[in-house]
């Protein structure tokens, strides 16, 4: 505030300013203050650094990185200090491991039971769709065109030869997917079959073996409900190269079909029934063989009407 010579306040001159910004066009004292402010445009105003602006908000980005990292340090000393040996991590280690193998098997045989559900899921579909052929076809399995001792186990060599081909007509003819006709646990089963083929491509690609069609009557499933006539592949023959049959008399007549991890398959009855059995055995029949025959060339048939033999 201005001063006069006793050292006092002015008290006109403070009335002068408080009237000049109320009313700057007023006369009197007011013009003083005009030209007071007028004389401090003699004053020179230095330029502001060209780095000032680029300072101030560099020291305000580190002062708040600075106090980001206080506040970790201090996060970190309230954290309670977990203090383990060597041969407790490796104690705790060992317990993962063990819990890991010991869950292991189990996830295997739940992927093993949903695999054995989905293809008796499949066999049960086909069994529906025996059911409408037969009702269609005066009660007859699906059968092509047969000759008594052809051989039934040249899968896609010619139409309506193998005994494969039997089945296929099933899709031929729009009563399932064949697709449908595929065991999950066939890693040669091919994806992509359509109703206009005749047959599966190769043997390794038939993934069930059905009743054999070569007999001179066909067999027709209200006649017999209790006959195998679909079931997980026959493991007691193979053919190489899809030139030659190899029957494997040495090995155990009894033994599981080689799905599911040889612990069983699944058959499927003529009345439409689908059971899951450890051996290949049903009513005291051995849905793997012909009865009385040793030696097996590719040709047999059942000697029995109520005969199961299910091929290739």
């Amino acid at each position: 505030m201005i001063e006069n010579q006793d050292n006092q306040p002015d008290e006109r001159f403070a009335e002068a300013v408080d009237q000049w910004v109320s009313d700057p066009a007023s006369q009197g004292d007011a013009q003083k203050v005009q030209s007071m402010l007028a004389a401090m445009d003699a004053y020179e105003v230095p330029d502001a650094p060209a780095d000032l602006v680029t300072n101030t908000l560099a020291r305000i980005d580190q002062y708040e990185q600075d106090q980001r990292s206080a506040m970790q340090i201090e996060s970190r000393r309230r954290l309670p200090a977990i203090g383990l040996s060597f041969a407790e991590i490796a104690v705790v280690a060992a317990m993962i491991v063990m819990g890991f193998s010991l869950a292991l098997p189990m996830l295997t045989q739940t992927r093993s039971d949903a695999r054995r559900l989905a293809c008796e899921t499949h066999l049960a579909t086909a069994g529906a769709a025996f059911g409408h052929y037969a009702s269609d076809f005066n009660g007859s399995m699906p059968r092509g065109s047969i000759v008594p001792g052809d051989a039934w186990w040249k899968v896609g060599d010619e139409p309506e030869q193998s005994n494969s081909a039997h089945l296929y007509r099933l899709a031929r003819a729009g009563y399932i997917d064949p697709n449908t006709l595929a065991c999950p646990e066939n890693s040669h089963a091919p994806s992509g079959l359509t109703s206009q083929m005749q047959d599966w491509p190769e043997y390794d690609a038939v993934s069930y073996s059905y009743q054999n069609q070569y007999t001179a009557e066909p067999t027709r499933l209200s006649q017999h409900p209790m006959l195998a006539v679909l079931a997980d592949k026959n493991p007691l023959f193979y053919v190489r190269q899809g030139k030659q049959l190899y029957h494997l008399a040495q090995q155990n007549p009894d033994q599981p079909s080689h799905a599911h991890q040889g612990q069983g398959q699944n058959i499927l009855l003529a009345s439409g029934s689908v059971q899951w059995s450890r051996r290949p055995i049903v009513r005291g029949d051995n849905i793997w063989l012909v009865s009385g025959i040793g030696q097996y060339t590719g040709n047999e048939v059942p000697t029995l009407p109520g005969d199961s033999f299910l091929v290739p």
